[in-house]
């Protein structure tokens, strides 16, 4: 069985989510959950970008 994403795939999306976070009116929140991930987990990502 292979795996659902592709290295690439993850760190494009991870760029998406952290460029829409800066959005001005973007709830973060929302936008986790629009991602599917804890806010705890888009914290970490805007950190490390």
């Amino acid at each position: 069985m292979g795996m659902p994403w592709k290295e690439n795939q993850i760190v494009d999306l991870r760029l998406e989510f952290v460029m829409a976070s800066f959005e001005k009116g973007i709830n973060f929140t929302q936008l986790c959950a629009e991602y599917g991930i804890s806010t705890k987990c888009g914290y970490k990502w805007k950190e490390r970008c």
